[in-house]
């Protein structure tokens, strides 16, 4: 399992919490990385940065102009994840199975 896979389930596992909340709180800290990658594109190289990877926050210094994340790992999930993220029916899927782990799987919003 990965580090933030483990990290989601350790947040999430340990109580009840409805697909909304969930998805809330996953756009929440997105806005959060976003803002962070905005700001170290405009950074100057050889100036500290703090890694716009989610999960990660670790501070380096900008060695090109082009980097905003302290290692390649942590680009290509923050890439995936806004992928994800903007894709309706994926989301829409993810709400569904964790409705359905919370209500049964008889259960329907609709």
């Amino acid at each position: 399992m990965g580090d933030e896979a483990y990290a989601l389930s350790m947040q999430y596992d340990d109580y009840f919490i409805s697909s909304t909340e969930f998805v809330n709180d996953i756009k929440s800290e997105m806005r959060t990385s976003a803002t962070v990658y905005a700001f170290n594109k405009k950074k100057k190289v050889g100036e500290q940065c703090q890694c716009a990877g989610p999960m990660c926050n670790k501070r380096f210094i900008k060695k090109s102009y082009q980097q905003a994340f302290c290692r390649t790992k942590c680009k290509d999930q923050f890439w995936n994840r806004i992928k994800f993220w903007k894709d309706e029916d994926k989301v829409q899927a993810l709400c569904n199975h964790i409705d359905s782990i919370n209500y049964g799987s008889d259960h329907d919003d609709n």
